[in-house]
């Protein structure tokens, strides 16, 4: 199986247990509804992070990790706050405090898997090396060169 399949495959099936795992009190406490906030909440959290893994594979340079934080931070705030707003607004009866609740479970999870996904890159790629010993000499002035021996 490919990158992107796996990594598709990692996010989607890390926001389904979630969704499996909020089912059912959402459909205890509110019914359709509820289901309703659950798969709204699901959108807004796995479509930025799909878009994510499809834009990590074209991004390339030294400073790579760093664009794809920054990118991906605004994209998965950016997307969720707008697909959350876009869902009370279709459904104004999923109710504020519930919905954000769920929406902000996703978030988390989707945000975990995401950071995870792009250290196993960063990692795999051969930029993390030696561990923080050479940005720590780099911010005290010392050069690589100066600290062998």
């Amino acid at each position: 199986m490919g990158r992107f399949a796996s990594q598709v495959g990692l996010l989607t099936a890390a926001l389904f247990v979630v969704a499996l795992v909020l089912a059912v009190p959402a459909w205890r406490r509110y019914g359709e509804l509820g289901l309703q906030g659950v798969g709204w909440g699901m959108g807004a959290s796995l479509f930025p992070g799909l878009l994510m893994i499809l834009v990590s594979g074209q991004v390339t340079g030294a400073d790579r990790a760093l664009k794809l934080l920054l990118f991906g931070m605004a994209l998965r705030v950016g997307s969720v706050l707008g697909i959350g707003w876009l869902a009370l607004q279709v459904h104004p009866e999923l109710g504020v405090s519930p919905f954000y609740i769920c929406l902000a479970l996703f978030y988390m999870v989707a945000l975990a898997v995401e950071t995870r996904l792009l250290m196993a890159e960063v990692a795999a790629a051969g930029v993390v090396q030696g561990g923080g010993d050479e940005v720590a000499k780099d911010v005290a002035g010392e050069s690589a060169a100066d600290s062998v021996g």
